[in-house]
């Protein structure tokens, strides 16, 4: 009998929060679904999200893959990935001047852009 596993893939912590991902798969060798948790430690409130909204200046979800100092929280992607995401998800009218200016001088082969987040 082949019975799926769950396993916690990565856990980040600041002072605040918990950022969890649990990954369930067969023996963990191919994960078939990925699940993301925030964990408010002050209001003990346990939340599943895919991402973190981003409503800043509405470039791409976020969803930290590092934290640095306690406080700023880190993710990163692909400079294709993020044209790719822009060409299909972004409403242009909100994106701030910055933002446009970005994507605009990207070219797919660029080093990956590093999202920084102050928590």
């Amino acid at each position: 009998m082949n019975c799926a596993k769950i396993q916690a893939f990565e856990v980040l912590e600041n002072e605040e929060s918990f950022f969890i991902t649990v990954e369930k798969g067969f023996g963990f060798q191919i994960p078939t679904e990925s699940f993301k948790f925030f964990y408010d430690k002050t209001s003990s409130q346990l939340v599943n999200c895919a991402t973190i909204y981003n409503d800043l200046d509405y470039g791409m979800p976020f969803w930290p893959q590092g934290i640095f100092n306690d406080s700023i929280l880190i993710d990163f992607h692909e400079a294709i990935d993020f044209l790719e995401y822009f060409q299909t998800n972004s409403d242009t009218s909100k994106r701030t001047v910055y933002l446009n200016n970005l994507i605009d001088s990207l070219d797919e082969n660029d080093n990956p852009i590093v999202i920084l987040a102050n928590h």
